[in-house]
């Protein structure tokens, strides 16, 4: 019964091998892993490339229709000044007649967006898709070697079960030959296995070196493209302003001030608080208080004292004041 486990086991093996899927590989090479990052950039880059050329083609769809929304304009303004007879039914007209031109500018412009920038784009998006099933091819080849490894497995298999065993001997040289056979298959799946590998990474390695490049040119082909379109729009609008804004007696005309930034209206909620601030009170100066002249009235009671007939007050006093009895001087005595 030990043939039977292992024709189970081989059928296992193949089973295992027809439902590889990649990325499910359970035994990875160094090489293996870096074609799973290589698919898993591939993947995502893609992505990206699909979505920039949606919205170039969207932004391509939107020029358009302005295009058709300025000729509209302009044939409105162009029959709006027909029905002035004023000046300014001339200045009208010659708006709508420099609308229509801006909506050739516009579609002209759509035009080129398409074939310099949303054709490109797209076309590269392909290209990247185009990588990604090389990525693929290359993940089918590893499974039809692995499956043609197993098919060898069973063959040998199948030549162990009849070889020495009596009675089987006419069994042996088919069965030798079916091991032939496969072991020519694998040498066959590991040639294209090894050219598609190697074809496959020298692909990628020329897309990534390429890449960069053809994606610079888009960008600066685009760039041009809008600097371009945007003077030819500018030269047409300062043409319309001489109309309304015309010149006196060959003047300059005058130019419109430059736009400024609106300033923004402060509610009260905004308005900081005025806090009213403290004057500062100055300190008091002391005044010094004048001291009586002492040394003239001390000069002046010297002279006195020397002189007293000169003082008549003190004399005065003196006069006035009563002369002490004998009887109180004998007392104190």
């Amino acid at each position: 019964m030990g043939w039977v486990k292992q024709t189970v086991k081989n059928a296992k093996v193949l089973s295992t091998q027809l439902g590889a899927t990649p990325g499910m590989n359970p035994n990875p090479t160094p090489e293996d892993l870096r074609f799973e990052e290589l698919t898993t950039y591939i993947k995502n880059l893609e992505v990206q490339m699909d979505s920039v050329a949606t919205h170039a083609r969207a932004l391509k769809e939107r020029n358009a229709a302005l295009g058709k929304g300025l000729f509209d304009f302009g044939l409105a303004f162009t029959l709006l000044g027909n029905a002035e007879t004023s000046e300014i039914g001339e200045a009208l007209a010659s708006m709508g007649k420099v609308a229509d031109k801006l909506s050739q500018i516009t579609t002209e412009h759509a035009h080129r967006e398409a074939v310099q920038f949303e054709d490109p784009l797209s076309d590269y998006a392909r290209i990247v898709g185009a990588v990604r099933v090389a990525l693929q091819k290359r993940d089918e080849m590893r499974v039809r070697l692995g499956v043609a490894q197993s098919e060898l497995a069973l063959k040998e298999a199948a030549l162990a079960r009849v070889r020495f065993v009596p009675g089987k001997e006419s069994k042996v040289a088919p069965a030798e030959s079916d091991v032939e056979q496969a072991k020519q298959a694998v040498e066959q799946a590991e040639r294209v296995f090894e050219e598609v590998t190697t074809r496959v990474i020298a692909e990628v390695d020329r897309f990534k070196r390429e890449k960069a490049e053809d994606m610079r040119r888009i960008s600066l082909d685009y760039i041009r493209l809008q600097i371009e379109y945007n003077q030819k729009v500018e030269r047409a609008w300062a043409e319309l302003l001489e109309k309304f804004n015309p010149a006196a007696d060959g003047a300059a005309a005058p130019t419109l001030p430059p736009l400024q930034e609106p300033t923004p209206t402060e509610t009260p909620a905004q308005v900081p608080m005025q806090v009213p601030m403290p004057v500062p009170v100055p300190a008091p100066v002391p005044v010094p208080t004048p001291t009586p002249a002492v040394a003239p009235l001390a000069a002046k009671d010297e002279a006195v004292a020397q002189n007293p007939e000169q003082n008549p007050e003190a004399n005065a006093a003196a006069s006035s004041v009563p002369e002490p009895a004998d009887d109180d001087l004998n007392l104190l005595m």
